[in-house]
């Protein structure tokens, strides 16, 4: 989107914040959730002030974690079942392990603290205040009703970003163009832009158990608005994957007629799908021609490094480039710089990579903290260099028990396989994202919820 139209753009964005509320109606939930979906509006607030140390947004997360917390009150150590016990404990096993590193490893406590409260603990908070509420029918109705007002104002959005970003869309540069603003949710980054159209798919599938008519349809399928408004690549293939898995898998369990019913419906959306995203298709530009094994190759590049096949299968192959090949080194922490006990349990500390000290962990191509890899290499690597193996598998299990608590074992399979691409490849979002972690909490409400059927439609 050309900087020129960016203050318009996010006027509408606050004005859409207000219209929000006035939709859902002003009630303390409510409040969280639509604050949490806007926070790109406060990301934006830095930049046009011209605010290089965002004081603005990190006074955001600051009163987003505290009014959290302040409406949890006492719920926050609240343990129902024994599921959310386990939850609560890997919670603290991790928490012990994060500030172990901290005070091994030291750091700007203001920085640690954002991390701990802000990214890690969000979800642990708005799992205990959402669940309280369970038992409350105005409330589950409220919150599922919330939860798709956000959804339908982010495609909204994400469409009029195209619109305002027409001139660029079809520009040799359109992905670096189009990429950083996600409709309200940001305005820096746009991880949110690949993993919230499928997380929030798998909410509304979860929420109407699959019964969807043309309008439910519609309504699913344009989330993926919002991966396309930031050009990104990797919802071409999962939404699709997702769409498929819910309705074969989860909804049909292993009837074969249905695995080959719906494979037309996944072709045409794939192959929209690469032509609409220029670094998919030989043109380059939206809506290039369909060339499936250019697709194939650059996505193999992309994670690996080669598109030779014979090549990555050889005993050569290093396993030194991109994503893909970064898995390895989950299982080597010598190439993660590791090299003492303390390291291997406790890693380097959180605080180097929170603030890029020198520069993106996950890009080492822009970085130097000393790795053997070249590119992307994924969250998992970041986590276990920053905070050990300790505190990664506790927080996994934590997310884990987290994604357990949906008492719908095939959807709650489906979930558990995406995050663990995010978490391994990508950003480690599914989860610990504030949004996400909004949206995957009132899914687990409607299957902990004793009024299922109050939960409506779009």
């Amino acid at each position: 989107m050309p900087e020129s139209l960016q203050p318009y753009y996010f006027i509408i964005v606050a004005l859409t914040f207000f219209y929000a509320l006035r939709k859902a109606g002003l009630n303390k939930t409510n409040f969280l959730i639509i604050i949490v979906f806007w926070e790109g509006l406060f990301q934006y607030l830095d930049k046009f002030i011209g605010n290089n140390t965002y004081v603005i947004y990190n006074y955001y997360k600051i009163f987003v974690v505290t009014y959290a917390l302040i409406i949890t009150n006492k719920n926050i150590f609240a343990i129902k079942t024994k599921k959310s016990l386990k939850i609560f404990l890997y919670f603290i096993l991790f928490s012990i392990t994060f500030w172990i590193s901290y005070f091994l490893r030291g750091g700007e406590i203001l920085t640690i603290g954002s991390q701990y409260l802000y990214k890690f603990s969000f979800p642990f908070i708005i799992f205990q205040y959402l669940l309280n509420l369970k038992n409350n029918t105005n409330n589950i109705i409220n919150i599922n009703k919330t939860v798709l007002i956000v959804l339908f104002l982010q495609i909204i959005l994400s469409i009029l970003k195209i619109v305002f970003s027409i001139e660029n869309l079809f520009s040799s540069d359109a992905i670096g163009n189009m990429e950083p603003i996600v409709g309200s949710m940001s305005a820096g980054g746009a991880g949110l832009a690949v993993v919230i159209p499928i997380v929030g798919l798998l909410y509304y599938w979860g929420t109407l158990n699959g019964n969807f008519n043309k309008r439910e349809w519609l309504f699913a399928l344009s989330l993926i608005i919002i991966a396309f408004a930031s050009m990104k690549r990797q919802p071409i293939f999962f939404f699709p994957l997702i769409i498929y898995l819910l309705t074969t898998y989860v909804k049909k369990g292993y009837r074969l007629t249905y695995y080959i019913k719906y494979v037309p419906l996944i072709i045409v959306l794939v192959i929209i799908g690469i032509k609409i995203n220029p670094s998919l298709n030989p043109d380059n530009k939206v809506w290039g021609r369909f060339d499936p094994i250019y697709a194939q190759d650059y996505v193999l590049k992309y994670y690996f490094g080669s598109h030779d096949l014979e090549y990555l299968l050889s005993k050569q192959y290093d396993f030194s480039f991109g994503r893909g090949s970064g898995l390895f080194y989950l299982f080597s922490p010598d190439k993660l710089t590791l090299n003492n006990i303390d390291d291997v349990l406790f890693g380097k500390g959180r605080y180097e990579v929170a603030i890029a000290k020198y520069g993106r962990f996950t890009a080492t191509g822009r970085s130097d903290y000393g790795l053997e890899h070249k590119g992307l290499i994924g969250e998992a690597a970041a986590l276990i260099y920053s905070i050990g193996y300790l505190g990664t598998i506790f927080m996994l299990l934590y997310a884990f028990s987290l994604i357990r608590m949906i008492n719908n074992k095939k959807l709650s399979n489906v979930l558990l396989f995406y995050y663990l691409w995010d978490f391994i490849l990508y950003y480690n979002q599914v989860i610990f994202s504030t949004q996400s972690a909004i949206i995957i909490v009132a899914l687990i409400l409607k299957f902990y919820s004793n009024h299922n059927s109050v939960f409506s439609k779009v």
